[in-house]
């Protein structure tokens, strides 16, 4: 479906309830959601006019949880430097399961599949030692110091592998 002004619409009045709802969970704030939410369909519209794509809501919702992401990130930077507790770190309800109620059970395991394959293509293309500290960070929950005794490598090292796979991580998901 290409995305022309009519499909903008269409998707802004059948989309943007559900992605305010699901960003005000995240932020626990409903006009700053709103705000949000317009942004990311203003970034959306910019990024994909004329496009085509089967499926428009699974790119919404990608962008709407990094843009989530972004603002707790940005809060939790300014309630640290004024020496505050950040009460809203809870980072586990950027999941699609919390989200996916909104959706239909098709649209919810596209949705899925598509942050999936983004997620493994994107862990495939790092390179191997930082896959592999990554892989065992993330996937086998070791720490970075049994990690580092696993590998035979510094801890030092294992924690810049891990910073440098969050990064190429975080881009490919942007």
């Amino acid at each position: 479906m290409v995305l022309d002004k009519d499909t903008f619409e269409k998707l802004y009045y059948s989309c943007s309830p559900r992605l305010v709802a699901y960003t005000g969970g995240v932020i626990q704030d409903m006009d700053m959601a709103a705000d949000l939410v317009q942004d990311v369909f203003i970034r959306f519209w910019e990024k994909y006019k004329g496009q085509d794509a089967p499926q428009w809501s699974g790119v919404l919702f990608t962008m709407t949880r990094n843009r989530c992401l972004d603002q707790l990130k940005h809060l939790s930077v300014k309630h640290r430097i004024l020496g505050q507790q950040f009460p809203g770190e809870d980072l586990e309800k950027l999941t699609l399961e919390d989200f996916s109620g909104d959706f239909s059970t098709s649209d919810a395991l596209l949705i899925q599949d598509e942050l999936d394959k983004t997620l493994n293509q994107a862990i495939a293309s790092l390179p191997p030692k930082c896959r592999e500290v990554f892989s065992l960070s993330r996937r086998e929950g070791l720490s970075n110091k049994e990690i580092a005794q696993r590998l035979g490598i510094s801890l030092k090292s294992v924690e810049k592998h891990i910073t440098k796979a969050l990064k190429i991580l975080h881009q490919a998901i942007d």
